[in-house]
């Protein structure tokens, strides 16, 4: 659709990227979900096209929800040496508040 401006795209041209989407197997529902929160944001509050009031499409048009095998996991988590010396001072004033709340259930490594 890059060849269709976004005030010229109809809910049909909205409808179908969205389908692609939903095929796409390295996306999990959550993030197509918020493409289409996205979307409805653009059409209904930002170029306040009229096809967009109420919102044409549903929210999912599948009907079984597919699970990720990364589903429990991050995908961007740094390894604690890499995340240490960026926010150091933060750390530690965190460190000193859970000590004096006693929050720590473990002793702590250095």
């Amino acid at each position: 659709m890059p060849d269709v401006p976004l005030r010229a795209r109809t809910a049909e041209h909205v409808s179908a990227f969205l389908r692609g989407l939903e095929q796409q197997a390295h996306l999990d529902p959550w993030q197509v979900h918020q493409a289409r929160e996205a979307l409805r944001l653009l059409y209904q509050e930002f170029l306040l096209l009229c096809w967009a009031r109420p919102w044409p499409l549903p929210a999912y048009s599948t009907p079984a929800v597919r699970l990720s095998s990364q589903a429990c996991s991050f995908r961007d988590e740094v390894s604690a040496h890499v995340r240490e010396p960026q926010h150091q001072q933060m750390l530690g004033r965190l460190r000193t508040e859970l000590r004096a709340r006693h929050y720590s259930a473990l002793p702590e490594l250095p």
